[in-house]
């Protein structure tokens, strides 16, 4: 950073990198978590003796997720020590404690925006989807996602249609948080119906897009496009404050394909692919930011761009054709071909960021003298079927994959005066020096085909 840039702070920053900055930023956060020895969180002053609010947790949290993401380095003992604060502060029913009062059958001013944050601090501990309180979590939001079946404290001062979480930013942006981290694509019950494409039913997160995308103030307005609480369909900034341009900063982040930073390169693996039509194929998306970390908790849209199977590629990681990078950058697409042989064109994307790998179907079955690639049913085992008796002529009409090329070993048809075949490119068997104008496929014993 050039001299001058931290003149407010006696040029602290002046000639330091921003990795340097983001680091002391971390430090002073781990620093400012209370010592315990019970509660060992985050409040309004910094290095508050045990002291943890649910609140402020979200914050901190937010900040040490996206520094880590750019690479920063979190202390180890910071999340030892907020793994502490969770076990004091969660609650049996997945909610998490305003204060936290070590009693998990006492909910303490506890909603929806608190519990996103407790998804965030399990994920950010390392706690598995699966665990017991990550599914308390998700149920109870799943409970109260449209209608306060639990009473929610600290609600927004206004919202559409809710004032706790769809229509209210604190509440909608820990949530989404905290649901992207743990990979959760859909809330079984919140009753968004399937659609538009591939998007499967009760998807939370089309269901927020739709929220926001509805309650936008004139967005077609030069001078309009932001989210207000005072809008004729309101969106609240929190219970206590409210702030037009911080509203509309949390419904971007929202809308953004990444809950955290940003990639700048988005690569496709593997390159290409061969196999047999009607399986499945693997593709695996990896975002990288600029320092070359990964960038986990980024939405990749996976599409056929042309091919047999051109259009949405469902996942069936998902269900539809997205999927959400993991904490290494990388989000996984398996796809069947429905379509039969041909080359897909397969294209991962993200932003403005795209990459496109190509799959190849092969031949659907071995009655198909097309087999465009080779890969007939003794293709991959390596075995050639007896399908007609020794001594019989050849049959043009069919067929068989051979696995491996170019010469691999001859053999006889029929006795002295069959013909001998010849095993070569590509994967087809010769007769040598029969009058057939065409190559013919010639049944056989059982024989194993050696690696060549």
């Amino acid at each position: 950073m050039a001299a001058g840039l931290g003149s407010a702070n006696a040029n602290f920053v002046a000639g330091k990198t921003y990795a340097e900055v983001l680091q002391r930023l971390v430090n002073t956060v781990a620093w400012g978590q209370s010592d315990g020895p019970n509660y060992f969180g985050w409040i309004y002053d910094l290095n508050d003796s045990n002291s943890a609010d649910g609140s402020t947790l979200g914050w901190a949290l937010l900040g040490l997720e996206i520094a880590q993401a750019a690479g920063a380095t979190i202390p180890a003992e910071v999340k030892t020590r907020l793994a502490t604060m969770l076990t004091a502060a969660l609650n049996t029913d997945g909610t998490l404690d305003y204060q936290a009062d070590g009693n998990p059958a006492s909910d303490n001013s506890v909603n929806v925006a608190k519990t996103g944050t407790a998804l965030q601090g399990l994920a950010f501990t390392g706690v598995a989807p699966s665990d017991p309180r990550v599914l308390a979590a998700v149920a109870y939001i799943t409970r109260n996602w449209s209608a306060e079946v639990n009473t929610q404290s600290f609600k927004c001062g206004a919202g559409t249609p809710t004032t706790w979480n769809k229509g209210c930013g604190y509440g909608m942006f820990n949530t989404f948080k905290g649901l992207r981290l743990n990979g959760i694509q859909s809330l079984p019950g919140i009753g968004r119906a399937a659609g538009p494409g591939p998007i499967p039913a009760d998807d939370w997160y089309a269901d927020y897009v739709d929220n926001l995308v509805a309650n936008q103030n004139n967005p077609t307005s030069a001078t309009g496009g932001e989210w207000s609480d005072s809008a004729a369909n309101p969106m609240g900034w929190s219970c206590c404050e409210d702030d037009t341009t911080g509203i509309t900063a949390l419904a971007e982040l929202i809308l953004a394909t990444t809950a955290f930073v940003q990639p700048t390169t988005l690569t496709l693996a593997p390159a290409t692919g061969t196999g047999p039509v009607g399986t499945t194929h693997i593709v695996t998306a990896t975002a990288s930011t600029a320092g070359g970390s990964p960038a986990p908790r980024v939405s990749v849209t996976f599409t056929l761009i042309a091919g047999p199977n051109a259009g949405p590629a469902i996942c069936s990681e998902t269900g539809s054709n997205t999927n959400t990078t993991d904490s290494n950058g990388q989000a996984v697409c398996t796809y069947t071909d429905t379509n039969g042989a041909g080359t897909d064109q397969i294209q991962a994307s993200t932003g403005q960021l795209s990459n496109v790998v190509t799959m190849t179907w092969g031949r659907h079955s071995d009655s198909d003298d097309s087999d465009p690639v080779g890969v007939g049913p003794a293709r991959h085992g390596g075995i050639a079927s007896a399908r007609q008796p020794m001594g019989a002529p050849p049959s043009p009409e069919r067929s068989h994959g051979l696995t491996r090329g170019p010469a691999a070993f001859m053999l006889a048809t029929g006795g002295p005066a069959g013909p001998p075949v010849r095993f070569g490119a590509p994967g087809r068997a010769h007769v040598l020096g029969g009058e057939s104008p065409h190559t013919p496929s010639l049944d056989f014993p059982s024989a194993t085909l050696p690696n060549t």
